[in-house]
């Protein structure tokens, strides 16, 4: 279980239905924050737009004086906009934001590291706290987008996320970060277990620990992407996971799930995941 300054990685196998609990009625994001870092304009992704941190409206969830904007000059064929620009921290900086609703979020970070002015964000070494909890330590992002997802329960009306270079030399950068309101119970405090070596071990208090997402699959299926997903989740094929490919077949059916109350929604998993 991780601690309450250190995350750890719960690796939950597909989908386990008793770990969640559904509302009947459709989600809607209470606190909605999507932020383009280092742009001078607004981005969109997913048909999802993100705030520039660099204008009026979304500069006031910035705070770090020196802070620099980064541009990719030279961005590759087909990357989303979202990543031709940076914000890099040479020293410690956090953006803020007032939260509407205390529980559960999604807390996620965009990193593609490129090369521009004198920073290779190649090379960048930095720490990422979110609400006081060490989520990130000597990050060194690789080549490529990055998506990183943490799932944590806010109870104050404040929530900062800090960048903390570490080293002599190093400095931080993010692309894009998104923070938003988790459905109701989305995971709960009992009930997940994990079977290994040394026997069964069930976890507790889950909804008060900082889950990092390290897999999303979907088993036997197509990739999914964010629009198809109610929570802009991407779930990949089972293909790279498989031990025996010989050993499983894939199987399908046509038709929509049936989602009743009481039972699974499409925060859990999107149609094509269950079908």
């Amino acid at each position: 279980i991780p601690s309450s300054m250190e995350t750890q990685k719960l690796i939950i196998h597909f989908i386990l239905p008793l770990l969640f609990i559904s509302c009947s009625s459709a989600f809607t994001t209470i606190d909605n924050y999507l932020i383009s870092c280092g742009s001078q304009n607004n981005a969109s992704i997913f048909n999802r737009i993100f705030i520039s941190d660099s204008t009026s409206q979304g500069s006031i969830f910035l705070s770090a004086d020196k802070s620099i904007s980064l541009t990719n000059q030279n961005p590759p064929p087909n990357l989303p906009t979202l990543y031709h620009t940076a914000r890099v921290f040479p020293s410690t900086g956090s953006y803020r934001f007032n939260m509407r609703m205390n529980g559960s979020h999604f807390v996620r970070f965009h990193f593609s590291p490129f090369k521009a002015q004198r920073f290779d964000l190649k090379s960048a070494n930095f720490s990422v706290l979110v609400d006081g909890n060490l989520v990130l330590r000597n990050f060194k992002p690789s080549n490529g987008a990055l998506l990183k997802e943490f799932i944590l329960k806010i109870e104050s009306n404040l929530l900062e996320i800090v960048f903390r270079p570490e080293g002599n030399s190093g400095f931080g950068f993010v692309n894009a970060v998104e923070v938003f309101t988790a459905p109701a119970d989305f995971v709960v405090d009992y009930g997940a277990r994990l079977v290994g070596p040394s026997g069964v071990v069930e976890y507790k208090n889950l909804s008060s620990q900082v889950l990092e997402t390290v897999h999303r699959i979907n088993v036997g299926g197509v990739k999914v992407t964010p629009f198809n997903d109610t929570l802009w989740r991407t779930w990949i094929p089972d293909e790279e996971f498989l031990v025996f490919k010989d050993a499983a077949k894939r199987v399908g059916i046509t038709h929509t799930p049936n989602y009743q109350k009481g039972g699974a929604t499409r925060e859990i998993a999107p149609d094509n995941v269950y079908m």
